[in-house]
């Protein structure tokens, strides 16, 4: 549900959701049963009142409370015996969990230099 305070989208004619404005709510207001059916939204240009089913709200909401809980935590705090070597082997995997195998990139100066030597001779 939509409260006072949250981030929404704001339906528009252009087809693409990323070109809907975004909008602060301001007040909701209730219908003659009671039910919220229209809210009072602060645009970028103005304030404008639409009903609630022109409005998204944005996948990541206000309400969740996954910013708030993570900016306690420390990483060394989680893990007091990782190193950087235990850190670089949790890196090398795929995002479907296999392991991911170092390339092997020819080194052009070590071979120029190894003809140039040989050359002179």
């Amino acid at each position: 549900m939509i409260s006072p305070g949250e981030i929404v989208r704001v339906e528009s004619k252009n087809p693409n959701r990323m070109n809907w404005p975004l909008a602060q709510v301001i007040e909701l207001f209730p219908g003659k049963d009671g039910v919220e059916r229209v809210a009072k939204l602060r645009l970028a240009s103005g304030e404008i009142i639409r009903p609630l089913q022109r409005i998204y709200p944005l996948e990541l909401s206000a309400s969740d409370h996954l910013i708030e809980d993570h900016q306690g935590t420390d990483i060394a705090a989680q893990n007091p015996g990782s190193t950087a070597a235990d850190v670089l082997e949790e890196v090398k995997k795929s995002r479907c969990g296999r392991p991911l195998i170092p390339v092997k990139r020819l080194n052009l100066c070590t071979v120029n230099n190894f003809y140039f030597c040989n050359a002179s001779v």
